[in-house]
């Protein structure tokens, strides 16, 4: 999935429509649930953007694939229920869906970084919907962020040059790498493995992983938090 300057324009194109469409499925999941989500899951469109952006990028999407065929008729209150089970007021503490909660240094560092990340969305004309209620620095908003991203990655590579190509591309790889990749390794290492959002987790960082290899991330941000009794 990393990025390779040999793709031919339209494989790369169809890889960052995929991108696109995978990190909009995971923030769907890691966002509260909504009635269009709920639609989707029953139209199975969800099923299909999954396995199609599957097979594009090379990941497995498998373990979420078999949660959402299982959703297609509980919907919605079934992913209400396990929400508040996984990221309740006490058992959200040891694995918050936010990734400077991940952040090793405490007090201004979190403070400045929450800033930067607004700072980031909004240096791409991206402001926050007057009914999200969650933070800058929320999972599922930077993955709706990282969709937005690949879909102008898309578009650059359609109707612009290289360097308007290689000026998203920086973006994305900068804002994956500093502020997101890092907290979500340790969110889903984190996660039940049976829960619902362990695979979102799971496709999240993999999806992170074609951006932002392990290797090249400054891990020394990352704190690991108390497993709560």
């Amino acid at each position: 999935m990393q990025f390779n300057a040999d793709l031919g324009r339209e494989q790369a194109f169809l890889r960052a429509r995929a991108r696109a469409t995978a990190f909009n499925v995971v923030s769907e999941f890691l966002l509260p649930a909504t009635d269009d989500l709920a639609a989707r899951l029953n139209l199975g469109e969800v099923e299909r953007d999954l396995m199609t952006a599957a097979e594009t990028l090379g990941i497995d999407a498998a373990p979420l694939l078999a949660h959402v065929c299982r959703l297609r008729e509980s919907g919605r209150a079934e992913i209400d229920e396990e929400r508040m089970q996984t990221f309740g007021p006490t058992l959200g503490q040891a694995h918050p869906p936010y990734s400077t909660e991940y952040e090793a240094d405490s007090g201004f560092r979190k403070e400045q970084e929450l800033a930067d990340i607004g700072g980031f969305y909004a240096a791409w004309g991206v402001t926050l919907a007057d009914d999200v209620h969650e933070r800058a620095d929320h999972f599922g908003i930077e993955a709706d962020f990282l969709a937005f991203m690949a879909l102008k990655e898309a578009i650059a590579l359609i109707e612009a040059g290289a360097s308007e190509v290689e000026l998203v591309r920086s973006a994305i790889q900068r804002f994956a790498g500093q502020y997101v990749a890092p907290g979500a390794r340790e969110f889903a290492v984190r996660l039940d493995s049976g829960c619902l959002f362990a695979p979102v987790a799971s496709l999240l960082v993999a999806l992170l992983n074609g951006l932002t290899p392990a290797g090249d991330l400054p891990r020394r941000r990352v704190v690991t938090l108390p497993v709560l009794a």
